[in-house]
Order: C-alpha cells, then structure tokens, then sequence
C-alpha cells in the first residue's frame, strides 16, 4: 500500500508534490512510510519575497564589484589604508544588511573554497602580528574575510534560484562594461592610458569608475563569455546575446589587453567539455567556428594589435613581468617572511637596476604574489582553494550550473598567469568564489533527486529558467 501523500504550502490534502523524500518512521507497507515531503520544507523561508530579494542580491553583488575596485585614480592598485577601510566598512554594511534579512535559524551550506580561503585570512591575521604594518594586513584580511561572510550569506537568497544569481553576475558586468563606454563618449580626454587615443596605441581605461585597461579587458572577457555559454544554453535571447559579444569584444579590442580573450576562450572550451552531451556543447563549437572563419581574413590586423607595437625583446619579457618574477625568485628572505611573506597589500617591488635606476613594478602573476605577499603558507592555501573551486565546479550535477562555474573557473585560472589578485579580495577572487557559490546552488537543485536525475530541481532549473 502505497504512503499517504503530504500536502505542499497552499496544496491540497490528496495533492502529491514533488520535492526531498522524507521517511517516516513507523510507516506502513513494504516502503517503510517513504513519502515525498513538499518541497518548501527542504528550503529555508526567507522575510524577503522572490523580487525583493533579487534586488537584494542584485544590490549587494554590485556593491561587491565596487568593492574590488579603485576608487580614485591615486588608489590604482586598490590598496591604500584609506580606501581599503572605507571598502571594509561598505562590506560590512551588507554583511549586516544580510543578517537583517536572514532568517533565525537558518542552515547555511559553505563550500571547501569558501572554508580554504577563511583559514587564510586567518593565517595572514596571525601572521602579521610577526611583521611590520600589521594594522594595515589585518584591515585587508578583515575586508577580505567580510566579503566570503557577505557571499555565505547570500546563499538563502539564491539557493534555488541559480538561474537569477548567473543573471545578476551577467548584469553586473554589463553594467560596468556601460559605464566605460560612457566614459569614452563623455569624458574622452580621460578615457585613454597616457592620453594616447586607440589609433596612436593607447588603451581605453575607465574614466567614470577608475579603472585600468587589464580591469577593462576583464569585464569585456566576462561579458563576452557569459553572453556566449548563456545563449548556448538557451537562457539569453540571440539578440541580447549578439549586443553583449559586442560589448564585451570592444572592450577588449579597445583595451588591448592580450590575456583576456585568451582567457575567454580557454574559459568556454572549459564550459563545453562540462556540458558534455548536452546540446550548448554544439553551439559554442559553432561559434567557435564561426569566430575563426570571421576572423581569418584580418590576421594581420590581429596580429598587430596583439604585438601593440613591442619588439622581440619585450614580448619575451612579458613587457616586462619576467624581471620582476626573475627578481621574486632570486630574493634572499628570511625564514618569516618565506613562511608567511611580507603582507597583504605588498602588490610592488622595489628594482634598483644600475646606479640610480629605480622603479616600482608590479608583480602581475596571481601566484608569484601570493607567495610575496603570504609565504609558502598563504601560496599553498591559494593553490589549494583555486583546485578546490575547479573540481568543485566540474563535479557539479547540474548541467547549467556546471558549465558556467567551469567558465569561471577557467578564465581565472589563465588570467591568474598575468595578473595579481587570488590573494587578496579582488575581481578574479570574486569569480572564483562565485563560481563555487554558482556549485552550489546546482546542487541543491539536484538534492533528493533520484540517482542520476538532474533533469529537474525541486524549485528551478538553470537550464529551463521555469520555476
């Protein structure tokens, strides 16, 4: 005899409704009392309704893209006192604006890359009471530590909504990318990195919002990334689709910022091996395929704008980044500051290159700046979270879901290669955690599924966006 079915909230009594199975002790037949339980029970309730709390989420990611970055052109690395406590404090604002909203009680899931970075901020904290500036590390580790609580604290608002959060994170991005195009129509003179327009080989740079043209570039990258997987996946129109290519590979042509197709593309190639036999896997081919037959009668308008008018010498020298990892290498250190570096903030190095020559570079290598900055303690803690959030990702049942953190995923990793960052709170640490976030989310659509059925979720499913 089968078992009584349970009303779901606002159901009627003789209604079975789909959600996690509940087992009942003491129940009656050969199933033991097992009875699909409604699937509101697995899900916290929130105060806020569903268009509330996208605002919510939408608010608070913005505000954490704001976050990560300057705020004046003096603070171009993000990183003086000042701006860093202000940044803390807007966090903070958030994390108890979320605390407002969460509801008593409420079971909050945090996943491995979340947990890796938490004991890092710790680490550094402990650390720099042994180093000189400690107040300012402890700032930085206090801001960075407020922005993994605000993201944890997002996740009763977007757990089974995994849909809503991919199109706050895209919206975000437009948003940004806009906000540069602005700056070139209304603010030209500010718009170009030393003044130089795009023909005599300058780099567009935000002058609305500071930012610099790599900042640029990525933004470009993550728009032009997402538009693609999210047309693929049947969750953007073709014609939304096709304007975010557009703005996303004009601010990367505009830019000249060579890493961040690179990363795209490693980034959707990521995203259609995780997809695997589902049919967006077809599509982003095809636009692969289309890009290149598109892209093979101006080869060597390509190829110049790849070379931005270096030679030989400073491409292999990565203009320039090689001397200053040649330089990290080969620094004798002290067993403390190789344990535990020389502290969050330490984005620069000092070169002295002949009797008077001396210049601060940038160190622009996501690890070689963990290790600077955190030791071999804090690089293989930065390791660690950046493997976690790639297995975490490609382990995801969720398809959608999936490919998009394994896109995430992969642009980080290969921009990490030539820019800084996976250390300290910054645009790339966002999309790693978002990425592991956006894990899990796809699984709890999944949860209390039957084995092997990630067809359908108990609230919505990325793929269909139907509730």
């Amino acid at each position: 005899m089968s078992a009584p079915s349970v009303p779901g909230r606002g159901g009627q009594a003789g209604t079975p409704s789909v959600g996690r199975t509940a087992v009942r002790p003491g129940g009656s037949g050969a199933s033991g009392g097992v009875s699909r339980a409604p699937r509101d029970m697995g899900r916290d309730r929130t105060v806020l309704g569903p268009v509330a709390a996208t605002a919510v989420v939408a608010m608070v990611w913005l505000l954490l893209e704001l976050s990560v970055q300057p705020w004046s052109r003096s603070d171009s690395l993000g990183g003086t006192d000042s701006s860093s406590l202000l940044k803390g404090l807007v966090l903070l604002a958030c994390l108890l604006g979320l605390v407002v909203f969460t509801p008593p009680r409420t079971h909050l899931v945090i996943p491995p890359v979340f947990r890796i970075y938490l004991l890092f901020t710790v680490t550094v904290i402990l650390s720099s009471l042994l180093l000189p500036s400690s107040l300012t590390i402890m700032i930085r580790a206090g801001r960075f530590m407020a922005g993994i609580a605000v993201l944890a604290l997002l996740f009763p608002l977007i757990k089974d909504r995994a849909y809503t959060f991919v199109r706050i994170m895209f919206g975000v991005h437009v948003v940004l990318g806009l906000s540069v195009v602005a700056g070139l129509l209304f603010l030209p003179s500010q718009a170009w990195l030393d003044g130089r327009n795009f023909a005599q080989g300058g780099r567009l740079m935000g002058a609305v919002m500071p930012m610099m043209p790599p900042r640029v570039g990525e933004i470009g990258a993550v728009v032009l990334g997402l538009g693609i997987l999210l047309w693929a996946l049947r969750l953007l129109p073709l014609p939304f689709a096709l304007t975010a290519v557009a703005l996303g590979a004009a601010l990367i042509m505009l830019s000249r910022t060579r890493t961040a197709p690179l990363a795209a593309l490693t980034g959707l190639l990521l995203a259609a091996l995780a997809l695997r036999r589902h049919p967006g896997t077809r599509r982003i081919l095809g636009v692969f395929l289309a890009a290149c037959v598109a892209a093979a009668p101006f080869l060597g308008t390509i190829s110049t704008w790849a070379l931005r008018g270096q030679d030989t010498s400073q491409l292999e020298r990565l203009s320039g980044r090689t001397l200053v990892w040649d330089f990290i290498l080969s620094q004798p250190m002290t067993d403390l500051t190789r344990w535990f570096g020389h502290g969050l903030g330490e984005k620069r190095i000092l070169l002295r290159r002949g009797e008077g020559d001396i210049n601060y570079m940038a160190i622009d290598n996501s690890w070689l700046d963990s290790y600077w900055e955190s030791g071999v303690v804090g690089l293989v803690l930065i390791v660690a979270a950046a493997l976690a959030a790639l297995l975490y990702a490609l382990r995801t049942p969720e398809p959608g879901a999936r490919a998009v953190a394994a896109f995430l995923c992969g642009y980080v990793l290969v921009a990490s290669i030539n820019e800084s960052g996976l250390c300290d709170l910054s645009s790339m640490t966002l999309l790693l955690l978002a990425s592991a976030q956006l894990s899990l989310c796809g699984r709890s659509h999944t949860k209390g599924l039957p084995a092997g059925d990630v067809s359908r979720g108990p609230r919505f499913s990325i793929l269909s966006g139907r509730k």
